[in-house]
C-alpha cells in the first residue's frame, strides 16, 4: 500500500547577520498560543519511514526539517545556547507542491502574525496585531493599520486611514485622501498632501512638507522651480548668500 504524502517543513536558521546557525533546540508549537504549547502531533524525520522526532528536537545542520502526517499551521520555537527562545509565528507545514497559505477573513485576503487581521477583500496584514480592513489595503508591521480602500501602512504602529493613502515609518499616519507620510511620526492629514521626514506634518491640502521646525533641509543638487506661465528657473546662491535665478531650457516632449 502506498503511503500518503506527508506535509513538509524546511527552513534554515539564520542569525541577525544572515549567517547560518548550526546548533539549536527546536519546538513545534500550537499557533497563536501564549505561553507557547507544543503540538501533540507526531513529528516524522522523513517523508515515508516511521522514524520520528521528539518535540523538542535538536538541529545540528542549521536547518529546521520535519514532516507531519497532514498539513497544519504551527509556530516554531528556536533556542540557541543560553539565548531566549525565538518564536516563528504562524507557519504552514504544507503538502509537497502546495503553496503556504495564510488566509484572512476577507475574500482573497492574507494575514500573518499573532492577532493579525485582514478582514476586507484582497487585504494583506502582516505582523503582530496588524489590521488591514480596507479593500486592497496593506498593513505591514506590528500594530500597523490600513483601514481605507487601497491604503498602505508600513512600519510599527503606522496607520493609513485615508483612501489610497500611504504611511511609511514607525508611528507614521496618513489620514488624508491620497495622503503620504514618509518617516517616523510623519503625518499627512490633508487630501493629496505629503509629509517627508521624521515628525513632518502637513497643514493644508495639496502641500508637500519637508521636515519639521528645528530640522535642516538641504538640496545637494539644483532646485528648479516653474513659474505660473510654465517657465523653468534654477535657484542659485553665491558665496555671499545672494540668491539668483537662472532660466532653464523647456523640458522636451516626453522627458
Amino acid at each position: 500500500m502506498t503511503n500518503a504524502i506527508r506535509a513538509h517543513f524546511n527552513r534554515p536558521i539564520l542569525d541577525s547577520s544572515g549567517n547560518s546557525v548550526l546548533d539549536a533546540s527546536v519546538r513545534v508549537l500550537q499557533p497563536d498560543v501564549d505561553p507557547p504549547v507544543p503540538i501533540t502531533d507526531t513529528l516524522y524525520a522523513d517523508d515515508s519511514s516511521q522514524a520520528t522526532l521528539p518535540n523538542p528536537f535538536t538541529v545540528t545542520s542549521g536547518v529546521v526539517d520535519f514532516y507531519l502526517l497532514n498539513p497544519e499551521r504551527v509556530s516554531i520555537g528556536i533556542t540557541v545556547g543560553s539565548l531566549p527562545e525565538q518564536i516563528w509565528n504562524d507557519l504552514d507545514v504544507s503538502a509537497v507542491g502546495v503553496d503556504s497559505l495564510h488566509p484572512g477573513t476577507g475574500s482573497d485576503s492574507v494575514q500573518v502574525g499573532i492577532g493579525a487581521t485582514a478582514s476586507a477583500s484582497q487585504a494583506t496584514a502582516l505582523g503582530d496585531t496588524a489590521n488591514a480592513s480596507g479593500a486592497s489595503s496593506i498593513a505591514l508591521g506590528a500594530q500597523s493599520a490600513a483601514s481605507a480602500s487601497s491604503a498602505t501602512g508600513v512600519g510599527s504602529a503606522a496607520v493609513a486611514s485615508g483612501a489610497s493613502a500611504t504611511a511609511v515609518g514607525a508611528g507614521a499616519t496618513a489620514a488624508g485622501l491620497q495622503g503620504t507620510a514618509l518617516g517616523a511620526g510623519a503625518s499627512a492629514a490633508f487630501e493629496a498632501s505629503t509629509a517627508v521626514g521624521e515628525g513632518a506634518t502637513t497643514t493644508t491640502t495639496g502641500q508637500v512638507m519637508l521636515g519639521k521646525t528645528g530640522q535642516l533641509v538641504e538640496v545637494a543638487g539644483t532646485l528648479v522651480m516653474t513659474s505660473p506661465a510654465g517657465n523653468r528657473y534654477a535657484l542659485a546662491v553665491d558665496d555671499t548668500g545672494r540668491l539668483t535665478t537662472i532660466e532653464q531650457a523647456p523640458l522636451s516632449e516626453g522627458s
